[in-house]
């Protein structure tokens, strides 16, 4: 193209940053806006590349730390694992893949308070992965916070929508049913009211059971 026409510099930096030669990118932006540095657009894009480069630098240091997150985790070493991701978001707090690696940890740990923080921290950092949203849902079905989990797995739903999916959100529903089912029929002792454990009454519908109940 020809050298002095802006709009092929333009081009030619979007097609480098859209393939991640982001040094590349930066300096077709400022051969392309040479002679307007003050342009919005430029300025906008350029502050943008230079925090994608910031974060790289910063992903690339904490490689060595995810990969030795990531073979304690596959030993069953959850507490080791989260130290590790600990170290590496003291490092990067703006990475949300960090954040959903450490919320598996705590799952693993049976922490689940600090499962769902991490999962959310996640999710505002990267609203629209659906990873994050399931790190989430699974925290608060493991957490038997049924109705939140639910709520979380019905958003990984319209992000990736698929039939097993759909068949879990219905298999917690059920799992919520027969968990308050059970406390409503037990009595003081382990005894529960009515015949063989079940209750008297067999028309009972969905609103007797308390789908609000705190765990």
């Amino acid at each position: 193209f020809r050298p002095e026409w802006p709009k092929g510099h333009i081009r030619r930096a979007a097609a480098l940053h859209g393939y991640g030669y982001l040094e590349k990118a930066l300096e077709a932006y400022h051969t392309a806006y040479k002679d307007d540095p003050d342009n919005h657009d430029y300025v906008l894009t350029v502050e943008a590349i230079k925090k994608e480069l910031v974060r790289r630098e910063k992903s690339e240091a904490n490689s060595e730390l995810r990969e030795k997150a990531k073979e304690q985790f596959n030993k069953g070493d959850y507490k080791g694992a989260m130290g590790l991701y600990k170290k590496a978001i003291e490092q990067d707090d703006s990475d949300p893949i960090l954040y959903s690696n450490r919320s598996a940890c705590f799952v693993g740990m049976e922490k689940y308070s600090k499962a769902v923080e991490d999962a959310e921290k996640a999710i505002e950092l990267s609203p629209h992965w659906a990873k994050a949203w399931r790190r989430k849902a699974h925290a608060l079905h493991q957490w038997k916070k049924y109705p939140e989990a639910i709520q979380a797995y019905t958003k990984v739903l319209q992000l990736e929508p698929s039939e097993d999916l759909r068949n879990l959100i219905v298999h917690i529903q059920n799992e919520q049913l027969t968990r308050n089912y059970v406390k409503d029929e037990m009595m003081p002792g382990g005894k529960r009211k009515g015949s063989f454990g079940y209750s008297s009454n067999k028309k009972q519908k969905d609103e007797d059971f308390d789908y609000n109940e705190k765990w």
